[in-house]
């Protein structure tokens, strides 16, 4: 389970990551937007979520600071993207409503105040780049992206500890 738990944290991440990176410059400030799918789209928290009362109380509940909510579904569920606290989120429900998992975004001093000290002790000459925090199934884990000028680390911080789960290398221009 553990394993299982940590792959699907660092793939929610990675995935989290790549959506960052592209989306850097408009994390500040999202607004609605109308996807051109076969898919329902809501874009205002005023409007239920995709024709379900249900879904929208729990939302509404799990979420009470949501702004701007942008809603997808499929019959394998309801995806939701969303701002909360100045927080960029995406959450996903079952087709019961139930919180499958959820998407944070996280500035250096939402970490966990553990995970920020082992980060300034193991990697002082690091520059934060990205966070998030994941809730998925009951278990929550939060993944931070440094930088320096050789490359990237990835570190993960859940119940069980942290740890360094992936180094990316810069490359260097050779002049070739």
């Amino acid at each position: 389970m553990k394993k299982t738990l940590t792959t699907m944290a660092a793939s929610l991440a990675i995935f989290t990551f790549l959506a960052n990176a592209s989306f850097a410059q408009s994390i500040a400030k999202i607004e609605p937007l109308m996807v051109h799918t076969n898919d329902v789209i809501i874009a205002d928290h005023n409007i239920s979520a995709p024709g379900n009362a249900t879904m929208a109380a729990k939302f509404a509940a799990m979420f009470p600071t949501a702004q701007n909510p942008v809603w997808s579904t499929e019959s394998k569920g309801y995806w939701v993207s969303f701002i909360s606290e100045g927080r960029t989120t995406s959450a996903c429900f079952n087709t019961k409503g139930q919180l499958n998992y959820s998407i944070i975004s996280c500035t250096n001093t939402q970490l966990s105040k553990a995970f920020q000290n082992f980060i300034s002790k193991s990697y002082p000459g690091y520059q934060f780049f990205s966070a998030v925090q994941i809730n998925a199934y009951g278990e929550e884990t939060q993944q931070a992206i440094l930088q320096n000028t050789t490359g990237f680390v990835t570190l993960q911080s859940t119940k069980d500890g942290i740890e360094e789960i992936k180094k990316v290398y810069k490359s260097i221009e050779t002049g070739r």
